[in-house]
């Protein structure tokens, strides 16, 4: 009997001691709870549980300040400026970013290994086209089968078209559309004529934001005559008198108060609005071969987006191309590389080994091995060199790419618009287009604020 009573509880403290695990399993699991945890919320068959905000759902509440009666971020008020979150209701967007293609031009360097030097090919590509983008601040908007064009306050300008945007201005200042049969303008939200050809103060640069050439230079023109050495250029005031002689193949128009100017050599000089040259496009140096080279600032050899900086002072500095070339055999380029100077001919210190890719609103975008920064005109980073894609600054803000993401930065390395968008536009005239894919297009104004 006491065998048989030992027996009874020995199982009896095995099945409590199982009875204890279990319990230990069950509430480590969650299958017990001790009541300090509420329930999981019931609901009706067919009723969805409400989303978890994502980061552009806190971001758009974070837009909460009110000037002037308009909600604005917190993130940007370099110059007292606001961004306003503007509706695009009106314009019945479909939620795609994308609704055609467009052709666009791709700028290829190709060196030359024999000669030292390169050119630069356009080599057309077929690309998305964004269902809404800026131009002067008007808005362009793809249906899918046509475009039609906004301007202020969403008045609509064209509802079949069919003209591109040209990237110049004329000598007026207005934004100039091209079409098969010459310019139009924009004047009073309708689309006119324009006279313009061409100026005799070139503004080849193609790209909006281009610095006036009346800034410095106005009343200032180049006036073209056939000389003994061919069709050269002098640089005459309103009255028709010479400021220069007839020494110049091209003069570009003012900015800061200078003006790139080419000589026969194909070198460039910065003349001031009185003629008198500034800086001058030649130097000649004893290189460490101890033979004597000329340094050459000189043309770039295309003109679109891909050389902003080029030919004008913005914000005190410019690109300059740099050729460098023997002394003697001008043909053979010892090096063909770009150099950022200021308005006094010192030279910007930006690191020898970067490639320079633009130079706008004194921020000079820079890339090494795929990773793109900004170096400033005061001579240190404001964004370290270690995104994937920095677009040129237009209006103080550019456009850089973080992963897979877009974000909008100021000169100074703040954040505008945070990384989380899947597109946004260069600002055009204060505004900016931004996609993403839940929440499909937004209007972002710059904002000034009354203080």
């Amino acid at each position: 009997m006491n065998k048989i009573g030992s027996a009874l509880q020995s199982l009896a403290a095995l099945l409590l001691f199982a009875l204890a695990l279990l319990f230990i399993y069950a509430y480590a699991s969650g299958m017990i709870t001790d009541g300090s945890h509420e329930a999981p919320p019931v609901t009706e068959p067919g009723v969805e549980m409400p989303k978890k905000e994502s980061e552009l759902d806190i971001f758009l509440r974070s837009l909460s300040r009110s000037v002037s009666g308009n909600t604005v971020t917190d993130t940007y008020d370099a110059d007292m400026m606001k961004l306003t979150l503007s509706s695009l209701d009106e314009f019945s967007l479909k939620s795609e970013h994308s609704l055609s293609k467009k052709t666009v031009k791709i700028p290829v360097r190709i060196p030359d290994e024999i000669f030292g030097t390169y050119t630069t090919e356009l080599k057309e590509s077929e690309a998305d086209r964004v269902q809404i983008e800026l131009y002067d601040g008007k808005l362009i908007v793809d249906r899918g089968t046509h475009l039609e064009l906004y301007g202020d306050a969403g008045v609509n300008i064209s509802d079949n078209f069919t003209l591109t945007p040209a990237y110049i201005r004329d000598d007026n200042g207005y934004a100039l559309y091209s079409g098969t049969d010459g310019y139009y303008k924009v004047v009073e939200n309708a689309l006119v004529r324009s006279g313009h050809t061409k100026n005799l103060l070139e503004r080849p640069i193609e790209y909006e934001n281009t610095p006036d050439f009346a800034n410095g230079g106005k009343g200032r023109y180049a006036v073209e005559k056939e000389t003994e050495d061919g069709v050269r250029t002098a640089l005459c005031d309103s009255d028709g008198l010479e400021l220069t002689g007839y020494d110049y193949l091209r003069i570009f128009n003012f900015s800061e108060g200078l003006a790139a100017a080419v000589l026969p050599d194909g070198s460039i000089s910065f003349i001031d609005k009185d003629g008198k040259v500034v800086i001058e496009g030649v130097h000649t140096y004893r290189n460490t071969s101890d033979r004597h080279v000329d340094r050459m600032y000189v043309l770039p050899d295309t003109f679109g987006a891909e050389s902003i900086g080029q030919l004008y002072f913005d914000n005190g500095i410019a690109i300059v191309r740099e050729k460098t070339v023997d002394y003697v055999y001008k043909e053979n380029t010892i090096s063909d590389t770009s150099a950022v100077i200021k308005s006094n001919g010192e030279r910007l210190a930006v690191l020898p080994d970067y490639n320079i890719i633009s130079a706008s609103d004194g921020a000079v975008v820079v890339e090494r091995n795929g990773r793109y920064g900004v170096f400033t005109a005061d001579e240190r980073w404001s964004l370290q060199p270690v995104y994937e894609k920095i677009e040129p600054f237009y209006e103080g803000l550019a456009v850089v790419k973080q992963g897979e993401k877009y974000a909008l930065y100021d000169t100074s390395g703040n954040v505008v618009l945070p990384a989380i968008f899947d597109y946004i536009s260069p600002v055009s005239m204060g505004k900016i287009i931004a996609y993403e894919q839940e929440m499909g297009f937004m209007l972002f104004e710059k904002q000034k604020i009354q203080g």
